[in-house]
């Protein structure tokens, strides 16, 4: 790691900051960091860096809050992949206004905000993987709290994002089973609709959500237990009742569904 510090700023701050740095990077064999200042008008990266936290403070911090933080983030949404508050910051930001919507439930909603931040303070990285599925945990919170709590992320765009920094790229088929469907199996509300405009993924703002959630996967899992049912009982009935195909012990929750479906 190599980072470089604008020279604008609190002499303790800073001191603090590098010590922070050294005691959190700790250097081995392979992998050491530098720490340096360097001044603003003779370093492009520092005056970027500046540029986009100056632009990020008119829209979250207080005092320099302005009118057009909407526009701010509508156009730097395309770049940032995630916004990490420090100290870590957990609670949601749904104005008033938002609270007011007729759609809007705050129970559900801070249901899927609490459940996407106990996911990213719990998860341990052992792959490339386990990095996607908290940066993708993360982006579907940016955007819930940013961007809109109704607005559903399209595949494409969260692979886009994902994409940045990884060493090959993210293929769709694994983005869904490795990223969306993990996520989900952790416990994180993730809910998601295929209908028109709202194709894609959020976390959970309304009753309405739910039930598209669980309208989907009823169109799914309804018309293949039928299937398998017919299956099962035309092999029942060619071999006399001698063969069940769902006999096997691994099969058994399985069964039981059959034997109930209806």
């Amino acid at each position: 790691m190599d980072l470089v510090v604008d020279e604008h700023g609190e002499n303790d701050f800073m001191r603090q900051f590098k010590k922070y740095v050294q005691r959190e990077h700790m250097p081995n064999l392979f992998s050491g960091g530098d720490f340096n200042f360097g001044a603003s008008h003779g370093n492009t990266m520092i005056q970027l860096a500046d540029f986009i936290a100056g632009t990020l403070g008119r829209c979250f911090d207080e005092t320099k809050i302005s009118k057009e933080s909407k526009d701010f983030l509508n156009i730097l949404q395309p770049k940032i992949t995630s916004l990490n508050h420090f100290p870590s910051d957990n609670r949601s930001y749904y104005t008033e206004a938002v609270k007011e919507e007729a759609t809007f439930n705050p129970e559900i909603a801070a249901a899927g905000f609490n459940s996407a931040n106990l996911f990213i303070d719990q998860k341990k990285v052992k792959s490339q993987y386990d990095t996607d599925q908290i940066n993708c945990v993360k982006l579907l919170l940016l955007y819930f709290n940013n961007y809109g709590f109704n607005k559903y992320t399209g595949t494409k765009e969260l692979i886009r994002h994902l994409t940045v920094g990884r060493p090959d790229s993210l293929t769709e088929h694994n983005f869904r089973t490795k990223v969306i469907g993990k996520v989900r199996d952790a416990g994180v509300l993730v809910v998601s609709s295929s209908a028109g405009e709202n194709t894609g993924y959020k976390l959970p703002s309304s009753l309405e959500d739910l039930h598209k959630f669980i309208s989907h996967g009823n169109s799914m899992i309804m018309p293949m237990l039928q299937r398998i049912k017919l299956f099962r009982d035309k092999i029942k009935l060619s071999t006399l009742n001698g063969t069940d195909i769902v006999e096997k012990n691994e099969f058994k929750e399985l069964k039981k569904l059959l034997d109930s479906f209806k």
